[in-house]
């Protein structure tokens, strides 16, 4: 028989492994072997990860190589929980041009699970709530705008958010 040191996952002392006809025996809190221990960690990692999302590796990229700016900090801010900004305050600004709504828009396309929940801004203020109405209509005028100048500029979807902005009391 066969004997190492090992500390248990669940109650954190230091266990003896021995390799015995049975198998591994591990710990005398538990009683598994340890092969089902490690399952049932894989098992758990596995359920939070479905519970939470996948977003995680998604955001942590976009945090650390996105383009990023005030209003798209503000959505990530909210959705994920984190003050993204480095503010006091990382809530409450929202886009106020093209180039603002298209740094949100990178931030939505590089965490889908954000996008599913972009209403949750419009508690934020009467601007998000007027542009999360609006924002996939805001989003192919954008769109338009740009196709039709090369990428360079997007006047009509300026105007269209100005438009939003202005009529939600700003």
């Amino acid at each position: 028989m066969k004997s190492s040191t090992w500390t248990c996952p669940y109650c954190g002392r230091a266990a003896t492994i021995y390799n015995d006809a049975e198998g591994e025996k591990v710990c005398d809190c538990l009683g598994f072997e340890q092969s089902q221990i490690i399952d049932k960690l894989k098992n758990e990692v596995a359920l939070l990860n479905r519970e939470k999302g996948q977003w995680e590796g998604n955001f942590i990229e976009w945090l650390a190589n996105g383009r990023r700016g005030v209003s798209s900090n503000a959505i990530a801010s909210r959705l994920s929980g984190i003050n993204c900004s480095g503010e006091k305050d990382g809530f409450g600004n929202h886009p106020s041009d093209p180039a603002d709504f298209l740094r949100c828009e990178k931030l939505l396309d590089a965490v889908p699970e954000f996008r599913n929940r972009l209403m949750e801004m419009a508690d934020e203020s009467p601007v998000w709530d007027a542009l999360c109405c609006r924002w996939y209509e805001i989003k192919a005028v954008i769109e338009r705008d740009l196709e039709e100048t090369n990428g360079q500029r997007s006047p009509n979807g300026y105007a269209l958010m100005k438009e939003v902005i202005k009529g939600a009391g700003i």
